[in-house]
């Protein structure tokens, strides 16, 4: 009879092992899940008053030239959060190449929205009402973004990386 007893003991140990690391498996997977998505879907920084903001920056430019104003789009904004989600952590910003959108983008520690848009503006001193050809791509590019005529609608994001770095993008339709 007490040969029984160790048995029933030693299996009920044994369980208890096992719920445990079942229990600690499943902890570190929804650990390592939660991190993943927290480095993936960082949220659009931006408030209603600085899309306004930026809104109205891009039209003072694009009043200088003539260009009618734009309109915020919301679908725009939530393609531009896809890709500076994509952007975020990466150590080097690049232009979504497969987008069918215009696209601006802009990264620094710490700034204000009409810094952003004047900095993709700077390249109207270079521009001397020549078409965007391969030639010449990083000189006007992003002014010719903001002033044409063909672009009707404008949607930002701003996100933080981990390291406080801020990516900054807007795109085109």
């Amino acid at each position: 009879m007490w040969k029984l007893e160790n048995v029933k003991i030693k299996k009920c140990r044994n369980m208890k092992m096992w719920n445990f690391s079942y229990f600690y498996i499943l902890f570190m997977l929804f650990f390592i899940i939660s991190l993943t998505n927290n480095s993936l879907s960082a949220q659009n920084k931006l408030n209603d008053s600085i899309k306004t903001e930026l809104l109205n920056e891009h039209n003072r430019y694009r009043k200088i030239v003539g260009s009618p104003e734009l309109t915020w789009s919301e679908s725009l904004e939530s393609s531009a959060l896809q890709w500076a989600n994509s952007l975020v952590e990466r150590p080097q910003i690049k232009k979504d190449v497969s987008s069918s959108y215009g696209e601006n983008v802009y990264w620094c520690e710490e700034t204000q929205p009409e810094n952003v848009v004047a900095f993709w503006a700077s390249g109207q001193k270079y521009y001397y009402g020549e078409n965007y050809n391969h030639a010449n791509p990083y000189l006007f590019q992003n002014y010719l973004q903001i002033i044409s005529t063909e672009t009707t609608e404008v949607g930002c994001v701003m996100v933080i990386s981990k390291s406080k770095r801020e990516v900054w993008l807007c795109r085109y339709n």
